[in-house]
């Protein structure tokens, strides 16, 4: 597909998908209750689309370099078929107050794909 240039409005509090990771790392989500959801905008294929961010609780996973360590996991979910499915999209952020993305799963209409954490410095 070649690449295209199109302009369209947003509104002030709406993320792009790359920023929506750092804005979850700014959550405090020690205060937040299993089921617990944090709303966001985001713009994705040329449009703003509602996204909220379910906690799901603690769970200890393999770090990297920094070993195992316990993770606020969350759930991005949307009323579309781009972020398709129940809880299949998930961010395990450690819960620390670095809040590293130690694994990322997700699930779109072309597939699924991880992203692992392999190795973290300067924390």
């Amino acid at each position: 597909m070649p690449e295209s240039k199109k302009t369209f409005q947003v509104g002030g509090a709406t993320q792009d998908v790359v920023s929506i990771l750092y804005k979850l790392r700014t959550i405090d989500f020690s205060t937040f209750k299993p089921g617990q959801i944090k709303a966001f905008t985001v713009v994705f294929d040329q449009k703003e689309m509602a996204v909220g961010a379910k906690y799901m609780g603690k769970e200890t996973i393999s770090a990297g370099n920094l070993g195992k360590k316990v993770c606020y996991k969350i759930s991005i979910g949307a009323k579309t078929q781009a972020l398709r499915g129940t809880d299949k999209n998930i961010i395990w952020l450690t819960a620390d107050e670095s809040k590293v993305p130690a694994l990322i799963k997700f699930s779109i209409p072309v597939g699924t794909g991880q992203l692992t954490l392999t190795n973290a410095s300067g924390l």
